[in-house]
């Protein structure tokens, strides 16, 4: 059997270059439209902090402004509304390659184990397709959760189930989903869209049961890299409460 790779060994097959325009475009799958998302908040707020969790690159920090000066004046809305947005690009394992400005910033972080108090709370999150490759899934969103503001929300893309999973036992082939409802003492706070998952802040905390270990799913690592429906991506395994 294959042993299971690390994060670092998985980074070199993914993509790093996505532009915010494309999250855009994904996102209205899932009936979220981000440019709204911000422009309704910064109408309503002196500042919007969008964090893009797992920035490669940091691309989406170049056509961001753009692309939200563009859906303003779509919406006659008074453009110094976009002046209100802050980007912040999070990752811990790349150079960004977009400019730091007032409104650009760039934060080297793990985001298994995020925890930047220096920094001022998330209004709209964004995991775009990094979710699936994290080994330490909910300790990923605790800290996510606990830095949001009130009213806040973290978006996460291709969420998947099934790579969360509880075991009460010894054994990993015994383990079940878990219902994430259950980590919340408010149940609405969670919504799930089709292999999305919308996580809400509400006054109370977010449980943390103990993790365990996590697994590779199916991959047939080849020379030119990983290869499978979900290639490279984590079961992430916990300890039933």
């Amino acid at each position: 059997m294959q042993a299971d790779k690390s994060l670092e060994q998985i980074l070199p097959y993914l993509r790093k270059d996505r532009n915010f325009s494309e999250y855009v475009t994904d996102c209205k799958r899932y009936g979220i439209d981000l440019c709204d998302e911000l422009l309704d908040r910064a109408r309503d707020q002196e500042q919007v902090n969008f964090f893009d969790l797992g920035c490669g690159f940091g691309l989406a920090s170049q056509d961001i402004f753009p692309e939200l000066t563009k859906r303003a004046k779509i919406r006659k809305l008074p453009t110094d509304v976009v002046d209100r947005i802050t980007y912040y690009g999070i990752d811990k394992y790349y150079t960004p390659e977009g400019e730091r400005t007032a409104q650009v910033h760039f934060v080297t972080s793990d985001l298994r184990f995020f925890q930047q108090e220096s920094l001022p709370p998330i209004d709209v999150g964004l995991s775009y397709f990094v979710f699936p490759y994290l080994d330490r899934k909910l300790e990923a969103l605790s800290g996510w959760y606990h830095h949001l503001r009130d009213g806040g929300r973290i978006i996460i893309t291709n969420f998947y189930q099934d790579q969360l999973r509880q075991i009460s036992g010894k054994f990993l082939a015994s383990s079940k989903p878990i219902p994430l409802c259950a980590l919340f003492i408010d149940k609405n706070v969670v919504e799930e869209r089709k292999d999305t998952l919308l996580v809400s802040k509400s006054e109370n905390p977010m449980q943390n049961p103990e993790f365990v270990t996590s697994r590779d799913e199916t991959t047939l690592w080849t020379g030119k890299g990983p290869k499978g429906s979900r290639a490279g991506q984590k079961i992430s395994f916990y300890r039933a409460a």
